[in-house]
């Protein structure tokens, strides 16, 4: 849910590249309203208003999970050797809408904002198709294995990671472009899979709201303002 202004970094990096495309292009916006995010928009008709000031048409998915439907997922995942993170958020009713709206032939662009969202449509998607990697997920994952303590953990992340890789491996050559926010990520992607397209468009700051206050003194202050649920930010402040 690309509201409110969070600070929340993949949240934040995505509305702002949603303000400033929407200054050149219609964008019909199809998004979940998930358990989390209830507890920054109780009420989701202020997020619906909010970002139709920015988009043609706000689509909202309703993805709630109770811990059954976890465990169901988690147990597919294993069974399958899918990623747990790509079935957590497999919606029905977010790839039947997105396969409504592209057959209008009005819409020019899709634009996935991290894989395991479209990939089961992919193959009927006759439009240019653009995946957005916040991260490298199986290289991500990958460090959690090595720096877990516990057994059983290190167990799921194994083969989380090695499922990851072989998802990203399998689809991202499928997308006419994958953005990676770094060089260092294009690589890491490149190395997966040397046919996979990469675009780097790097995270960046608006000068126009943080405005440079100069001071007469340094200092050693440091303000961080990612979120700290978020395994690589938590390892970072350790």
């Amino acid at each position: 849910m690309l509201f409110p202004e969070t600070g929340y970094g993949g949240l934040q990096r995505s509305r702002n590249l949603l303000k400033v495309l929407s200054k050149y292009h219609d964008i019909q916006l199809v998004c979940y309203y998930r358990n989390e995010d209830k507890k920054f928009v109780p009420d989701i008709q202020l997020a619906i208003n909010d970002l139709k000031y920015y988009c043609k048409n706000v689509y909202v998915i309703p993805h709630e999970l109770n811990s059954a439907q976890k465990a169901f997922r988690l147990l597919k995942s294993v069974v399958t050797r899918t990623p747990y993170s790509a079935n957590i958020y497999r919606s029905q009713q977010l790839l039947k809408k997105s396969l409504k709206l592209i057959s209008d032939k009005s819409v020019d662009l899709i634009h996935s904002d991290t894989i395991g969202m479209i990939e089961p449509i992919l193959s009927r998607i006759n439009i240019i198709k653009v995946l957005t990697h916040h991260d490298v997920e199986s290289h991500k994952m990958h460090r959690r294995f090595e720096n877990e303590g516990s057994f059983l953990k290190r167990i799921f992340f194994l083969q989380e990671y090695m499922a990851l890789r072989r998802y990203e491996k399998k689809y991202c050559i499928r997308y006419d472009s994958n953005i990676a926010v770094s060089e260092m990520d294009k690589n890491r992607l490149k190395e997966i899979d040397k046919r996979i397209n990469v675009n780097v468009i790097q995270n960046g700051v608006d000068c126009e709201y943080f405005e440079y206050q100069p001071r007469d003194e340094t200092s050693r202050e440091l303000i961080f303002t990612g979120a700290l649920d978020y395994y690589p930010n938590s390892k970072a402040m350790v």
